[in-house]
């Protein structure tokens, strides 16, 4: 699919489950019903990051530093390593709903969207790898049974 104006994509760490059985709500795939082909230079931003947890297991996630991954996107330095870096991000205070936990990003927090756009580096896509790491580089150890989800923006970027 020629994409021709800009796209947002909700992003989930479950959607992919049959066809990545082995994912972790840290470390995921997700397939696109189609390819994506980039015409021309595109660039990528993280909108929101939404964690939803299981009331019962209590994870306290308030105030947790997380560095969001993607596959298709410039290298960036990150301490020592080259890593390809969507946005580094703070989870805010938690909103309890239901039987459920949910944290947000503390910027949508405070009302502001600071999207920071990260160049693409792929002509198409049809899988969109996302990792979440901690401050060290390990994997976020969400509690069994939560979700995340992503809302990225794809733009293209003005040719000069």
């Amino acid at each position: 699919m020629d994409i021709g104006r800009d796209i947002y994509a909700e992003v989930r760490s479950f959607d992919s489950d049959q066809n990545f059985p082995n994912k972790h709500p840290a470390s995921f795939i997700v397939q696109f019903g189609r390819e994506i082909r980039f015409a021309g230079q595109w660039e990528i931003g993280l909108r929101d990051l939404n964690v939803e947890c299981l009331s019962d297991s209590r994870p306290d996630l308030a105030g947790q530093i997380m560095y969001i991954h993607t596959n298709i996107i410039d290298f960036s330095i990150v301490g020592r390593s080259l890593k390809q870096l969507l946005k580094r991000v703070t989870l805010g205070r938690p909103i309890h709903a239901r039987n459920r936990i949910m944290y947000q990003m503390n910027e949508a927090e405070k009302g502001c969207c600071c999207c920071y756009y990260k160049r693409i580096t792929v002509p198409h896509c049809l899988r969109l790898e996302v990792q979440i790491e901690d401050q060290k580089g390990n994997l976020i150890d969400f509690p069994d049974g939560s979700k995340i989800t992503l809302s990225l923006h794809f733009k293209r970027t003005r040719q000069l």
